[in-house]
């Protein structure tokens, strides 16, 4: 049996960060360069240190002699939600050599939710409330679906007419099956 030591290939430690990146914020690109006790952005150097690490959601940073608590949340596989002084500024971080096949990333965008009555939860549609061409108003009921002997009625949003139902009563639905859609 081989010992660790004499597996080819093993990684000696954690692997280096790399010191040179691109950060995108906002849509705007800066490129920062990583050093002891600051960085330099875009070509300024600015003294700072943070306590961040991998998987916290909370931060303290120090940025030439200023301090922030920031707040970070996933909001996809490489874009970070970054909240400071109560404003919510959208961020990726990819090392410089990384950092030209960020013009070939397509940028997908959400589908308008607002236009759909979707399942919250797998149920039963024991009720449809309206039908194609009807006007509706915010708060109004849209459909019921029972779920776990509960019945949760799904109601409008926001103002605007019924323009196609995608499920019948008495249809099973799984969560996330669009009921009906609104224009």
């Amino acid at each position: 049996m081989a010992h660790e030591g004499q597996i080819s290939g093993r990684l000696d430690g954690a692997p280096k960060v790399p010191s040179d990146w691109v950060v995108k914020i906002d849509g705007r690109k800066f490129a920062v360069v990583l050093g002891e006790g600051g960085a330099t952005v875009d070509g300024e150097w600015i003294t700072g240190t943070t306590d961040w690490q991998p998987g916290m959601v909370l931060a303290a940073a120090n940025g030439n002699g200023e301090n922030l608590a920031i707040q970070l949340r996933r909001t996809s596989s490489a874009i970070w939600a970054l909240t400071t002084r109560g404003k919510t500024h959208e961020g990726l971080a990819v090392p410089a050599r990384l950092a030209p096949l960020l013009d070939h990333m397509i940028e997908k965008e959400p589908p308008d939710l607002s236009k759909m009555l979707i399942c919250p939860m797998p149920g039963l549609l024991v009720k449809l409330h309206v039908a194609e061409g009807d006007e509706v108003q915010p708060g109004q009921p849209l459909a019921t679906v029972e779920a776990m002997k509960m019945e949760n009625i799904l109601r409008a949003e926001k103002e605007g007419t019924i323009s196609s139902i995608n499920a019948a009563e008495g249809d099973s639905l799984a969560v996330d099956e669009v009921i009906l859609e609104l224009e």
